[in-house]
């Protein structure tokens, strides 16, 4: 299984507009590469990790 996180650091303020181009991304990142195969995908923000300010995109899925 593969497994892709991305950790993302957001100014205060920004993190609406940080999560419309996540979201945006990933339309992208699904349609036009092998992650259309992913078993399941999640984007967590608030108290994720030290910061308030963290985004994490997750997607995994099995091998080839």
């Amino acid at each position: 299984m593969y497994f892709c996180q991305w950790h993302l650091k957001v100014p205060f303020g920004k993190q609406g507009q940080a999560l419309e181009v996540i979201r945006a991304w990933g339309r992208d990142k699904f349609a036009a590469s092998e992650f259309r195969r992913a078993k399941g995908a999640r984007v967590m923000v608030g108290h994720v990790c030290v910061s308030a300010s963290t985004i994490v995109d997750e997607g995994r899925r099995r091998g080839p």
